[in-house]
């Protein structure tokens, strides 16, 4: 169970296109913030508590919004390397976002059908 004075993120991803538009850090069990209009899937961790994805989508129309989340503890350390990847699907297949979190150094390559692969460290669109 969640002890007051832990530190915790919360983090508000827009459905319609998977950015997070809020991360709010906070050590209490409630926090204010205004958020844009819209449907987000709300995210929290934090060290020593098993993370938690809301169970559903919460839409956001000029209203307050109270969200419960029961975090359990466990192992769990959100400052570790880790990677957040996600993909947004377009009219010419989709686009693969990766965010990384405490990395230096990152790369990915992409095998082709003719063995070799392909660095992928920028952005490739019109590639």
């Amino acid at each position: 169970m969640y002890q007051p004075g832990d530190s915790y993120s919360v983090s508000f991803i827009s459905k319609e296109n998977d950015q997070i538009m809020i991360n709010k850090m906070g050590t209490t069990k409630e926090f204010k913030e205004n958020i844009p209009q819209g449907t987000y899937r709300v995210i929290c961790y934090a060290k020593n508590y098993k993370p938690i994805e809301y169970s559903e989508a919460i839409t956001v129309k000029d209203k307050q919004v109270e969200i419960n989340l029961d975090l359990e503890a466990e192992n769990f350390d959100p400052f570790c390397p880790m990677l957040e990847i996600s993909h947004i699907e377009n009219k010419n297949g989709f686009d693969l976002h990766v965010i990384k979190k405490n990395l230096a150094e990152f790369s990915i390559c992409i095998p082709t059908s003719n063995h070799e692969e392909i660095l992928v460290n920028k952005s490739l669109k019109g590639q």
